[in-house]
Parts: C-alpha cells; structure tokens; sequence
C-alpha cells in the first residue's frame, strides 16, 4: 500500500491511498499526469513512462494522444464517386468543385449541370428539351434564342455529331 502525503506542514498532511488508481487506465504507455505531479515516475517504470496529455484515450504518440489520421487518398474518400457517372465527358460538379478537373482530364472536362443524365457540352451536359415539339422541322424559339441551331443542324447530316452530342431529334432554324 502506497500512501501519500501532501502538503507544506505535517499538520496540514493529508494521506492519499493511491495504491487502487492505475497509472495509465487508457493502457498506452504513457503515465497519466498524476504520476509525475505526486513524484512517482520511478515507481512505475514497468508500467508507464513520460506524462499523457491525453489521459482518457489511447494514443500512438509519445505524449499518450492519437497521431492524427492522415487524409485519404481520393479513391478511399470518395469510392462510389465517378468523375463523369452518365458518361458524357463532363465532369460532376464535384471534380470541378475540388479543383481536381486535372486530374480527370482524360475522362471529362467542364462543369455536367446534369450529372446523372448524359448531355451535350453546350448543354451543360443537360438531355436537350425537344427541339421540335410541333413536329414541323423547324427548331423551336429556345433552340433560336439559344442559338443552338448548329447543333441540331449539324447533328442531322453527322451521326457521329449526334451521338456525341446526345441529339436524338433534329430541326432546321429558318432566319
């Protein structure tokens, strides 16, 4: 039974029975800070060493607290993230939004307003309304006011235009 006594004058001593507390509950090693302010570093060598600036959790470091956890890769941080999910070749808004359009530059490039719906660039990578929603060939007044007309033309006479572009409906703008 280890006893302690504490104070100045022998009158004021007051006993302290401290042979039940653990010098280090959290089992890292490292002494909780009462060992070292009572004096007793040496009477727990076999047990601990150094003072615990994080007494109630275990830790990795040499003062007794948890290293900090360094930051994950990309892939680990965001693993059901796709740089492009539609697969239009424009980046989700969270490429661009983490500066990381360089990284995936092979994969995508701008900024897909519509990240889950394939769409053309010039669309912000948005499915494009229907051009002609009267049928008569003639784009509609956003395609014109848009001035998207090449698009449409364009993608009627190249089917590669049009595939890449996403435009399955096409129109002439009449001037």
């Amino acid at each position: 039974m280890i006893i302690l006594c504490t104070g100045l004058l022998f009158s004021a001593c007051q006993k302290e029975d401290i042979s039940n507390r653990d010098p280090d509950p959290d089992m890292d090693g490292v002494c909780d800070p009462w060992v070292t302010k009572k004096g007793l570093s040496s009477e727990f060598t076999l047990i601990c060493q150094g003072v615990d600036n994080c007494p109630n959790e275990s830790g990795d470091g040499e003062d007794g607290c948890p290293k900090p956890q360094e930051e994950p890769h990309q892939e680990e941080k965001q693993p059901n993230k796709s740089p492009d999910p539609d697969g239009d070749g424009i980046c989700s808004p969270w490429v661009v939004e983490e500066g990381l359009g360089r990284e995936y530059a092979d994969i995508c490039k701008s900024y897909d307003i519509c990240p889950d719906k394939a769409g053309a660039i010039a669309n912000k990578g948005c499915p494009w309304d229907d051009p002609d929603v009267d049928n008569d060939n003639i784009c509609d007044s956003w395609v014109i006011e848009g001035r998207y007309c090449n698009f449409f033309e364009e993608a009627a006479s190249d089917q590669q235009k049009a595939k890449e572009w996403y435009i399955t409906k096409f129109c002439k703008c009449q001037s």
